[in-house]
């Protein structure tokens, strides 16, 4: 034995070698060609020249045959014991139990441990390393994968387990799944396993595969084996003929686990056509039932099992086979595609009926798509595939041809005409002549006639339809040789030239072109008569009559217009006349007094919040949260370096657009995630993303587009509703993005102005009354909350000294109150002057404090 890619002289021992056996050579008979080395005789041996020996193929070891020729290769030397070279592979094994399993053809191989290789000993490590042969056991096992992974709980499903290094023989093995052990029925060397698994006790239990090695090795699956129930929830349908042949879907939950899986109907086996986790489809056998079935059926008991487990819980009821008392028409022409109708009974049982036509063995078929209980209507298919094997009786009739059924297993109606030799009859199809040069001139007068032959041998008038380019040609004779109709519209002179087609109103639509037809008027003197002339005339008198009377009701209409428009024109004259009158009065009075508004809402600076205070009231109005700090106080050391950890990976994954983008796409598709957290989901995001503003804008951009895209592709939803609600994250991160870049517009530019105005309005409509109760006001900006009787009012100067000022040097002071204010408004105002420039949110409200008259 040689070792592949090895460079070695072959040398033999030889017997009886004579003196004149000269010119020696060595033949090496590999991979289909001969190779010729020089040999020299030494004694009673031969040594051949150096040869480095190998091969291609992926195999263990490969023999060469040998032999040494004399006299210029023409005289071999016997070779009775057939030596033969052996070169081996050691490499061709990748783990310890190939490699030793390899071994067994080869004692020269076994699996280096400290170099984790197969080679031979000499090479494992220089010959000094641990060396394990055929007869020794890998200490590694280890499983890759087993199937099934589900099984019935009532046990005795083949399991077949693959992994490495899995033993040497089947005595050293032992399996166990979950916990019970697996009686081993099959082994290959050294990965595969097939045992048979015992049953459980409980439903759902489920445990590793563990397999034994020689008593101390052991290895273990990752993923576990489950015993599951498997159940039957649905069969339909649940009626069929008692021939079978019905295809029955059984649903329910795990279908498909298990070695062996049976079905059975009564003591009958189904043929399973297919089984998938929670649907089979199984084709019912024939009933075991031989006497006459009852009307109603005869029920027999559904028994689906798998292994030892089975479920019995449904039941199939069958019934008669079907009869066929009558089939009508029974003749065709070749091309087939009209319908026939079937009388007889039990047809609703049927799935996918069909027509069958037969001629000396060969058959074509048609699906019947209309059926009840008692009639059925079926397509009659085309025997143009059958025209070889047809004799022609004459011109016309062509063929009788044997029909029946496909229902199921029906056998009794596969062939009718064996039971009362009635046969199909089959013609030649209807055949139509072309117009002479394929054109035809029609002048309107008569009706268009069509030549043709065996027109009405099968066929009626309403199995055609002429057309005439597009416009329908009625149908009003037609016989075996010809098709009269008339045109129901005049073609039009800017087509006078129309193509003529015959369809067959078949489901083949088969289609005749007849040529074109050129349409001229015909022409003839017209002469009215005098009764004519006077309907004419009377006609035109009424038409004229009609006119004048809409000419006179569209002029007295337009005047009633005209008069009802100046009258409207002069009360809004008068209205806007008294409207001017009120607000130069009203301009006049706010003229006078608003020199009284500095000096009377003077402020040292304006209530703005700071950046952080203000985008947080925004983001969270009911509150900010918790922050990673004061959740993490209550944490141990470790755990709080964890949790660090995960929120600062979190925080690199949200810098990705894409896993941002999927994320935020992923929460908005789930029906439990209510508006309230969207907004703070969305709150949350924006804190992350406020230093990266360009990423956050590009951000807002996608999603932006993404929902108006899905709005606008929503006929449920309108465009005009868009953004009005932050009902979804990206409508909420656009108004904190307006919130971060708005903030030193609103400090620095639009804020002074807009309190200044806020102020003065305030002011204005403190001036006069103020219903306490409704809130209408005299000087009121808007028209619903306007005061509109009329009240009399005086201004009053009171003196207010607080009883603990919160101003140093500011205990009195002089507050300006009408004496028709409550109390509350009084104390409004009062707290108005002390807390001028103090924001509302932070100022005690007035029911907190007491005012006191003295």
């Amino acid at each position: 034995m040689i070792a592949s890619t090895q460079q070695i002289r072959i040398e033999v021992e030889a017997n009886k070698l004579l003196d004149f056996q000269t010119d020696l050579r060595c033949v090496f008979m590999e991979e289909g060609r001969n190779e010729y080395l020089k040999a020299r005789r030494k004694g009673n041996k031969i040594e051949c020249d150096t040869k480095r020996f190998s091969y291609k193929e992926v195999v263990a070891e490969m023999h060469i045959p040998f032999k040494i020729v004399w006299g210029r290769d023409k005289y071999p030397i016997d070779n009775p014991q057939n030596i033969q070279v052996t070169i081996y592979k050691c490499s061709l094994s990748v783990n310890c139990g190939e490699c030793l399993a390899l071994s067994l053809q080869n004692k020269l191989c076994g699996w280096c441990v400290r170099e984790k290789r197969c080679s031979t000993k000499t090479k494992c490590s220089e010959g000094r390393g641990e060396f394990l042969n055929s007869e020794q056991t890998c200490d590694n096992p280890k499983i890759l994968d087993f199937e099934p992974k589900y099984g019935p709980f009532g046990g005795d499903t083949s399991i077949v387990i693959t992994g490495m290094n899995l033993g040497k023989s089947i005595d050293e093995i032992e399996v166990f799944v979950a916990g019970k052990r697996c009686n081993v029925i099959d082994y290959k060397r050294p990965s595969t396993i097939t045992c048979k698994n015992a049953p459980s006790v409980k439903d759902n239990e489920s445990g590793p595969v563990l397999v034994k090695v020689a008593g101390k090795y052991k290895a273990k699956s990752k993923n576990p084996f489950t015993y599951v129930t498997p159940t039957v929830n649905k069969v339909e349908p649940s009626i069929g003929p008692r021939s079978g042949g019905t295809k029955v879907k059984i649903s329910g939950e795990y279908l498909n686990i298990g070695t062996k899986k049976t079905v059975k109907i009564g003591d009958r086996l189904c043929e399973i056509i297919r089984s998938t986790s929670t649907e089979m489809v199984i084709k019912t056998a024939s009933s075991s039932f031989n006497g006459t079935i009852p009307t109603e059926g005869y029920p027999q008991r559904i028994i689906v099992s798998w292994d030892l487990s089975f479920s019995e819980d449904f039941e199939f009821k069958y019934v008669e086979d079907p009869t066929v008392t009558r089939v009508y028409p029974t003749k065709t022409i070749m091309s087939g595609g009209f319908n026939i109708n079937v009388i007889g009974s039990n047809f609703d049982i049927i799935q996918n009926p069909h027509f069958i036509m037969m001629l000396h063995g060969y058959k074509v078929q048609a699906p019947c798509p209309k059926k009840n209980q008692t009639a059925m209507t079926c397509i009659i298919p085309s025997v143009v595939a059958l025209r070889s094997h047809m004799r022609k009786i004459n011109y016309m009739h062509v063929e009788e041809l044997a029909y029946g059924f496909k229902l199921a297993n029906v056998k009794s109606v596969e062939n009718l005409t064996k039971y009362d030799n009635s046969k199909f009859l089959v013609y030649e199809d209807p055949t139509f002549d072309l117009f002479e040069n394929f054109e035809k001139v029609y002048d309107g007068k008569k009706e268009l006639a069509i030549e043709g032959e065996r027109i009405n041998l099968v066929l009626d008038q309403s199995n055609y339809e002429v057309l005439v380019g597009e416009t329908n040609c009625t149908i009003t004779k037609i016989s075996s040789k010809r098709i009269e109709c008339i045109l129901n519209r005049i073609p039009s002179s800017r087509h006078p030239k129309l193509l003529v087609t015959v369809h067959l109103k078949n489901y083949q639509a088969n289609r005749t072109e007849i040529g074109y037809l050129l349409y001229k008027p015909y022409e003839q003197g017209f002469i009215l008569s005098l009764p004519a002339i006077v309907g004419i005339a009377l006609a035109c008198l009424f038409v004229l009559f009609i006119f004048c009377f809409i000419i006179f009701f569209y002029l007295r209409t337009k005047a009633e217009k005209s008069r009802a428009v100046r009258k409207i024109q002069m009360q809004m004259d008068h209205l806007e006349a008294r409207v001017a009158m009120e607000c130069k009065e009203a301009f006049a009075e706010l003229q006078t007094e608003l020199p009284q508004l500095v000096p009377d809402h003077s402020y040292s600076q304006m209530p703005l919040r700071t950046y952080h205070s203000f985008c947080m009231k925004m983001l969270f109005p009911n509150g900010e949260p918790r922050s990673f700090n004061n959740v993490a106080i209550d944490l141990p050391r470790e755990q709080y370096f964890i949790l660090a950890g995960v929120l600062k990976r979190f925080e690199s994954l949200l810098r990705n657009k894409t896993f941002l983008l999927t994320f935020i796409r992923t929460l908005e598709a789930q029906q439990s995630f209510t508006v309230r957290e969207r907004v703070k989901v969305a709150s949350l995001l924006s804190i992350v993303l406020q230093s990266k503003m360009v990423y956050y804008t590009d951000i807002v951009k996608t999603l932006l587009s993404d929902l108006i895209e899905r709005t606008l592709s929503d006929p449920r939803n309108h465009a005009k509703l868009l953004l009005r609600r932050t009902e979804s994250v990206a409508e909420k991160l656009l108004v904190n993005w307006f919130t971060f870049l708005l903030y030193k517009h609103l400090k620095e530019v639009v804020g002074e102005p807009l309190f200044l105005l806020f102020k003065a309005i305030k002011w204005r409509i403190e001036k006069g009354p103020v219903d306490a109760v409704t809130s209408e006001a005299r000087y009121s900006l808007s028209d619903d909350k306007l005061l509109r009787q009329s009240v009399d009012f005086k201004s009053l100067t009171i003196f207010v000294l607080e009883a603990e000022a919160p101003v140093p040097g500011c205990n009195h002071l002089q507050v300006k109150v009408l004496d028709c204010d409550t109390i509350s408004q009084t104390k409004a105002k009062i707290l108005d002057s002390i807390y001028k420039n103090t924001p509302y949110s932070d100022r005690p409200k007035p029911n907190e404090l007491d005012l006191v008259i003295k």
